[in-house]
């Protein structure tokens, strides 16, 4: 009892005594600004990778947006943003934060139906050097693959999660590893029986499979091909579109990398060699597709329309398709690969290459023919791509029909080249979202920081010490309930939230939907709101929490971003959870994803650290998150604190504290009326929790911040935090 006596006047003590201030360290929270529940107008960006080059194929980067005109549906607009890019500069990261379509963006597509086996190992591990040494920390990678058996398939979102995409790269989908766990927009994360080692330091491609194995499942891929050749190719082109429609969504130009030895145009056209050649450059010389004589170019199958189709949404979603003939250097003797017992001539071998020129220079992208050294291709690929601009307009029209409007550049400067998106369709209604459309929006939030407010909600996120190195970072998300009482029908939220590394690297997830029914609790939206609960798991380190909730519905979305440290507890570090207020009760609509007595998926078993962090008297409690308090009556909140060591004399604590208030504008005031409300419980060696009661009677009305400076004086540790709150 001494001991506790002690600790309690050391702490008051310190409230009084102790002045110092040190410098702002985002611990946990950040104001969120309050907005609207709805805007009337919405206004709508629209962003244009722009490359330019002289004559030698240089990029040019003195550009100015009065050297250009730029049309939509043969309107002039008005160029509101102009702004160079260079991916190898030391400005990119801040740039691509404002600007989102300003980020370099590359789809590996590895296409096993119409490439020969050894090719295809020898891009993967091109791929897998490109990966590890070639791309730049702001650059966002995704990977596909098509096969006749499969068709397409998206093995990673784009992201820029080096070790994920080793992973898969590695396997390229072939095998389910165990190490491995998809997250439900299809990002992949370690399970927690995986140890904590670089999967790319391992030397060699490190295939799961090995080489033999990989080559036996690619053979089986291929197998009578020649028999139904035919569908292979119906079948690739319908899978083409259903990839433009999806990669639509994604802001900025997105370069397909496809790794490939093309399929036989004769399939497609009777026409000569030297014909097909000559309609390539006819497409080249145009500048895109040409809107007639589709005729003579394709003839008049369906087949060869439904390719012409394809080509046309790919170049219309900015995905130049750059071809990388990957069977390399050929000669007569060499060149004849044997399918099912069919040969393929050097003859069929041009015609796979002259589909590949189609390709490409349908949809602005390069050639390479004859490859023999596939991580040149993909270097000088970097080279080419690391220089452009992005310009910027609001249209005047603002519908949203899915229509396909143009978009035609003019300059009067003869002296340079440029290529950009021959135009783009307008949003359209989301329930004609196919489902992958649905996840590349998704991803589209993740890995691009962007954030929304059409739906509202708040959050708090803090972090709290578990075991074996995995710690708890629970997440709290605040509804308003008016938003929703218009709404006749039931309500379904979809909450997403990734924990991403400051390396880049996807950490843990968690995913739910839950279903709200307004009239059923419209008086408690009306006077509370929801209010949902989750946990990731993490190791110590820096993160970011991106939480997406989208309307299952309407396609609405609201998105948010919080930075929190999590501390090496292990390593005797100073640790705060940090300060939150216990509300009072209210009638609020309680919903939460992870349910401690009975983990699910990822975060099912391995002793994993799954207990309830928020406990007062025995009960579980619900924080409050940006709470709203009344300065009539006392608010409480709690604090656990990790670390903390004890005098080896007395064998109790020695801390300081000092509170202050920060407004909106960033101005702080010392604070002390606050003090302790019981006991401080140790909850194990060198863990306390603590309770405080404020009053906030002589404050102003509005929305603070109450920041706690936390010195450990025997460690000589000391730790900022600060929590929001509103005062009413």
């Amino acid at each position: 009892m001494k001991k506790y006596v002690h600790f309690i006047l050391i702490l008051f003590l310190a409230f009084f005594l102790w002045a110092g201030i040190s410098k702002f360290s985002p611990f946990l929270f950040s104001q969120t600004e309050i907005k609207p529940l709805r805007y009337e107008v919405e206004v709508v960006l629209i962003e244009i990778p722009l490359y330019v080059v002289d004559k030698k194929g240089n990029p040019v980067k003195n550009l100015k947006p009065e050297d250009l005109t730029l049309y939509e549906n043969g309107k002039e607009q008005k160029i509101t943003h102009f702004v160079l890019v260079q991916n190898d500069s030391p400005q990119i990261a801040s740039l691509v934060s404002e600007y989102p379509a300003a980020r370099r963006q590359f789809l590996l597509f590895f296409d096993f139906a119409f490439a020969n086996p050894a090719k295809i190992l020898k891009a993967r591990e091109a791929s897998l050097n490109f990966i590890k040494e070639k791309i730049f920390p702001n650059d966002l990678i995704a990977v596909a693959t098509y096969s006749g058996i499969g068709g397409l398939k998206v093995l990673s979102n784009f992201t820029n999660d080096r070790e994920q995409l080793y992973h898969i790269i590695n396997t390229l989908g072939l095998a389910e590893s165990k190490q491995r766990m998809l997250g439900p927009v299809g990002f992949s994360f370690p399970t927690f029986t995986q140890e904590a080692t670089d999967t790319m330091l391992k030397t060699g491609s490190g295939s799961a499979l090995g080489d033999d194995d990989f080559m036996e499942l690619l053979d089986k891929v291929q197998k009578r091909k020649e028999q139904i050749y035919g569908a292979y190719v119906s079948d690739f082109i319908s899978e083409l579109n259903k990839l433009s429609l999806a990669l639509n969504t994604v802001r900025g130009r997105k370069h397909i990398i496809f790794f490939s030895e093309g399929f036989d145009s004769k399939v497609l056209t009777g026409k000569s060699l030297a014909g097909l050649a000559a309609d390539a450059e006819q497409f080249a010389q145009s500048g895109g597709v040409p809107t007639s004589d589709t005729d003579s170019r394709f003839g008049d199958t369906g087949l060869r329309m439904r390719l012409y189709d394809a080509l046309k949404l790919i170049a219309s979603a900015d995905c130049p398709v750059h071809s990388v003939d990957i069977g390399g250097l050929r000669t007569q003797a060499g060149s004849v690969t044997e399918v099912e017992g069919a040969g393929r001539t050097l003859t069929s071998i041009r015609r796979g290459q002259d589909t590949l020129t189609v390709l490409s220079r349908e949809t602005g992208g390069l050639v390479y023919q004859n490859v023999n050294e596939v991580t040149q291709t993909l270097e000088n690929l970097l080279e080419v791509t690391n220089t452009y601009y992005i310009l910027g307009y609001y249209p005047e029209d603002k519908k949203k029909e899915g229509k396909f409007r143009k978009i035609k550049i003019k300059t009067d400067r003869s002296d340079i080249k440029i290529s950009y998106r021959k135009g783009y369709y307008e949003a359209k209604p989301y329930k004609d979202y196919s489902n992958l459309e649905k996840r590349i929006q998704l991803v589209e939030y993740i890995v691009k920081d962007l954030q929304s407010r059409e739906i509202q909600f708040e959050s708090l996120v803090s972090a709290f010490r578990g075991r074996e190195g995995i710690c708890q970072v629970p997440v709290f998300l605040k509804f308003p309930g008016r938003q929703f009482l218009e709404r006749k029908k039931s309500v379904k939220l979809e909450i997403y939230g990734y924990a991403i590394s400051s390396s880049g690297a996807f950490k843990d997830f968690f995913h739910q939907t839950i279903t709200l029914s307004p009239q059923k609790v419209r008086k408690k939206l009306e006077l509370y709101g929801v209010k949902y609960f989750d946990l990731h798991l993490l190791p110590p380190g820096d993160y970011k929490i991106k939480m997406i909730v989208r309307d299952k519905e309407t396609g609405e979305i609201g998105s948010q971003i919080r930075e929190i440290s999590v501390p090496h507890y292990d390593k005797g570090e100073l640790g705060l959870s940090g300060p939150v207020f216990i509300p009072p009760a209210g009638d609020w609509v309680l919903s939460r994803g992870y349910d401690p007595q009975n983990p699910t998926g990822r975060k099912k078993g391995f002793e994993l650290p799954l207990d309830y962090p928020y406990i007062m008297d025995n009960k579980p409690f619900v924080p409050g998150v940006i709470p709203t308090l009344s300065g009539a009556s006392p608010a409480q909140f709690f604090l656990r604190v990790y670390n903390l060591r004890l005098h080896p004399q007395t064998k109790v604590p020695q801390t300081e504290m000092s509170f202050e208030i920060v407004d909106l504008e960033g101005k702080s005031t010392p604070f002390k009326n606050v003090g302790l409300l019981r006991n401080p419980n140790q909850v194990e060696a060198g863990v306390f929790d603590l309770f405080f009661q404020a009053n906030f009677k002589d404050l102003p009305w509005g929305s603070y911040q109450l920041r706690l400076t936390f010195k450990d004086s025997i460690s000589n540790q000391k730790v900022v935090s600060e929590t929001p709150f509103v005062l009413e």
